[in-house]
């Protein structure tokens, strides 16, 4: 799916560190790359509202389930891919 890989590359630009998950700083240095200006409490809501599991970082499963658009998985074809596209043993 197109908007996955869009999202996944994303996701690697924003990793700076390549670890596999983006810190709070990670995410404001490619907001302010973007031409975003987050003070430090929407910053810290911003990344709350991402970090699902609560352990400090955002982790690619918690990027993908924040920017896919509802309407791009709401078909069974489309749910399909996405799930074929994220399924690891086949």
């Amino acid at each position: 799916i197109k908007t996955v890989d869009e999202m996944r590359s994303v996701f690697s630009a924003l990793d700076t560190d390549g670890q596999g998950s983006l810190s709070k700083e990670e995410l404001q240095e490619g907001l302010k790359k973007g031409g975003w200006r987050l003070d430090e409490a929407a910053l810290e809501n911003m990344f709350k509202g991402l970090d699902n599991n609560h352990d400090g970082e955002i982790n690619y499963l918690e990027w993908i389930s924040a920017t896919l658009q509802p309407q791009l998985i709401d078909s069974t074809r489309n749910m399909r891919e996405v799930f074929d596209w994220f399924d690891e043993d086949g």
